[in-house]
């Protein structure tokens, strides 16, 4: 009966001892396979719902001129703005809230953190279980662009939070992504409260 004893808490010892030396690398694995997909599907919606949506400069940015044909304002399209908003993040929620139960499939060299055995040997498969929640959100820049000339770019930033869960640990990864949709040359000179 000791010997039986003794035995099952070796086995219980190896066990503990491979799971700490074996854990950091399946988190590592697991948080870059995250934030992989979530770019994945952020680049895929924006793609999708911005080519059917069909921007133009002109829908999202107003310029008025004043008399002597300076810039009195520049103004945005807050009904055109929400609305690609409201869409592009109901879509990456839509995706993200998919996300499930995924399979990472990790060779057994690259567990084992030998540099001569990275990536070779039998893949290990290791479930993950996967959520997210996507925020999005406008910003503009002006800057310079020549003589008399100023960019104004309007972005779309959307900010991913994914949450990771494997077997005795979960962990988080934010991912912010930039992306231009729409880029205006003026021509004229423009108020320098602009650029601040």
């Amino acid at each position: 009966m000791k010997k039986l004893i003794l035995l099952f808490l070796a086995f219980l010892s190896i066990f503990f001892i491979l799971d700490m030396y074996l854990r950091p690398t399946i988190k590592n694995m697991s948080e870059n396979k995250a934030k992989t997909i979530a770019t994945e599907i952020i680049d895929q919606v924006v793609l999708e719902e911005l080519s059917t949506i069909n921007i133009d400069g002109q829908k999202l940015v107003n310029i008025e001129y004043d008399n002597s044909e300076s810039i009195s304002s520049v103004s945005t399209n807050a009904y055109f703005m929400n609305l690609i908003k409201t869409r592009i993040s109901a879509a990456i929620q839509k995706k993200l809230s998919k996300l499930q139960v995924k399979t990472l499939e990790i060779p057994l060299g690259t567990l084992l953190g030998t540099e001569i055995l990275n990536g070779r040997g039998p893949a290990i498969p290791v479930k993950i279980s996967m959520s997210g929640s996507s925020m999005v959100e406008f910003s503009s820049q002006f800057s310079e662009s020549g003589i008399n000339q100023t960019k104004h770019q309007v972005y779309l930033d959307v900010n991913t939070k994914v949450t990771i869960i494997i077997p005795g640990h979960s962990s988080s990864s934010n991912i912010h992504t930039n992306i231009i949709i729409s880029e205006i040359i003026i021509v004229g000179k423009v108020p320098n409260f602009y650029f601040k």
